[in-house]
């Protein structure tokens, strides 16, 4: 990034809800020791929708490959993809979200952060109102996905390449592709693979999305809103959708298909991740060159890897970058993906090892799961 040298490393904040009903159980337990859990999950869900948001960790030092180091904590926000579900989509819950999201930043920012990602659901519940939310909060924001699709697009492009697999020739398959991580792998994968099938619930949307790729690329691109027959036909899936239940299983997925799954909660099944003849594995993950102890489980496979979204705020914390810098939905560009690329490798943040939910996964085992093809 230029000029970066000449900027006073900033303090990062990374706001963030729990992945959902399940883990926000699992952090409860933590507080309360084992206590007796509520009656229902709608008392539980009616409960953290009137939680403030609050500062629930502080790392006071994380230090950059280049010497310096910065701070920062993380901020809990109360949200869940559940509440869609069992509180209702109407405008009136959508601007209660839109406020516990302004409310987590302006909590970010009264500690003292000069950038802030929105991790997880709290970015896709105000896509497109970034900026709103930077101008009110006084701190400015980022998705994080720019940093997210690169290392999601390095970890998919080394596990081909293990795995014996062309991907010039590959057929590959993005769920959820109207989303910006989607949308991000999509412009890349238009120019490096044989084939590609989009998926999303909004096909009006994904076909127009669709269109604007073919005219930048040759490659064949079709769409459908059938994940399995998509994952069916597929040598290499990205599976980057916001969804509380899994969208492919095992009998979706032929041997010797490389599945990435960077969706957040999980989009591929237990059972997929567990074939042997198939190389499953989490995505957008990094490697950071401190660890962070938040205290209570993130849904981290070790203290040693940090999600793709709260590493790029920190990486800009480092470069003293105050902009918004990933927002908006489908503003991913090649460009700027080498850009945070570039700025991550010098900080020294790698792609992480790949795991399997908390399995460590070997090169032998990819190696193993390509020969099935």
């Amino acid at each position: 990034m230029p000029n970066s040298e000449h900027r006073q490393p900033g303090t990062f904040a990374l706001v963030g809800p729990p992945a959902d009903a399940r883990h926000l159980y699992q952090i409860l337990d933590w507080y309360r020791k084992g206590e007796k859990r509520f009656s229902s999950d709608m008392t539980l869900l009616k409960l953290f929708q009137w939680l403030p948001p609050y500062k629930a960790a502080e790392f006071p030092s994380i230090r950059s490959a280049t010497g310096i180091s910065v701070r920062g904590f993380h901020v809990m926000c109360p949200i869940l993809p559940e509440m869609v579900t069992a509180l209702g989509d109407s405008s009136s819950f959508r601007d209660h979200v839109f406020r516990r999201v302004l409310e987590s930043c302006k909590v970010a920012a009264d500690e003292g952060g000069t950038i802030a990602t929105l991790g997880a659901f709290s970015s896709i519940a105000v896509v497109g109102r970034e900026e709103e939310i930077s101008k009110a909060a006084g701190i400015a924001v980022t998705s994080g996905n720019t940093f997210t699709t690169w290392l999601t697009l390095k970890g998919v492009g080394r596990a081909a390449k293990l795995a014996g697999l062309d991907l010039s020739t590959a057929r590959a398959a993005v769920l959820g592709a109207s989303g910006d991580i989607g949308r991000g792998c999509c412009r890349n994968l238009s120019h490096t693979v044989g084939s590609l099938t989009l998926t999303a619930r909004n096909l009006p949307r994904l076909e127009k999305f669709a269109d604007e790729l073919r005219q930048e690329s040759d490659v064949a691109i079709e769409v459908t809103g059938d994940n399995a027959a998509a994952a069916r036909n597929a040598d290499v899936i990205i599976a980057a959708a916001i969804s509380p239940e899994p969208l492919i299983t095992s009998k979706d997925v032929k041997p010797g298909t490389v599945v990435c799954d960077v969706g957040f909660p999980k989009n591929v099944s237990e059972e997929l991740e567990k074939r042997s003849d198939v190389f499953s594995f989490s995505g957008g993950l990094a490697a950071p060159p401190t660890e962070l102890d938040f205290g209570f489980d993130v849904k981290l496979p070790s203290p040693e890897v940090l999600y793709g979204c709260f590493s790029e705020s920190i990486i800009l914390a480092m470069e003293g970058r105050r902009e918004n810098y990933s927002t908006g939905r489908g503003d991913i560009s090649v460009e700027k993906m080498e850009e945070i690329g570039a700025a991550a490798t010098k900080h020294g943040f790698t792609v992480a090892p790949y795991y399997s939910g908390n399995r460590l996964l070997t090169e032998e085992q990819i190696i193993v799961a390509g020969r099935n093809r």
